[in-house]
C-alpha cells in the first residue's frame, strides 16, 4: 500500500479536537486550528500537538486573518478545505435553554 496523499485542512471553531480527530482518521491533516475557549485550546494542544493552534475569537478577526496565519506556517500550504464544528450547545452563548431538555 502506497503513501497516503497530504490532504491539508484548516480547522475553525476547533473545540478540543474531536472533529479534527475524525478527519485525521479519514486521511486529512489539520495544519491550522483556531478556538476561543482556553480549556478547549489546552485540550486540543494535547490531542494534536503538531497542529499550529491559536486562541482567537473569529468574530473579532480582521478580513484575511486565517490566510495570513496559514502563510506563517514553516512550509506554507493551501488547505483543500475548511472544517469547523458548530458551538457545543451547553457552552455556547446562544444556548437559550436554562436546563437540560428531555424530549420523548
Amino acid at each position: 500500500m502506497g503513501k497516503l496523499p497530504f490532504l491539508p485542512v484548516a480547522s475553525l471553531l476547533s473545540g478540543s479536537g474531536g472533529l479534527d480527530e475524525g478527519f485525521v482518521q479519514a486521511g486529512f491533516s489539520p495544519v491550522l486550528a483556531l478556538e476561543i475557549d482556553r480549556a478547549a485550546c489546552e485540550t486540543f494542544d494535547c490531542n494534536h500537538p503538531k497542529v499550529r493552534f491559536l486562541r482567537k475569537d473569529l468574530s473579532q478577526a480582521v478580513n484575511g486573518y486565517v490566510v495570513e496565519r496559514l502563510s506563517e506556517l514553516p512550509t506554507p500550504v493551501q488547505p483543500i478545505g475548511v472544517i469547523g464544528g458548530p458551538p457545543c450547545q451547553a457552552f455556547s452563548l446562544s444556548n437559550v435553554h436554562s436546563g437540560p431538555t428531555i424530549r420523548a
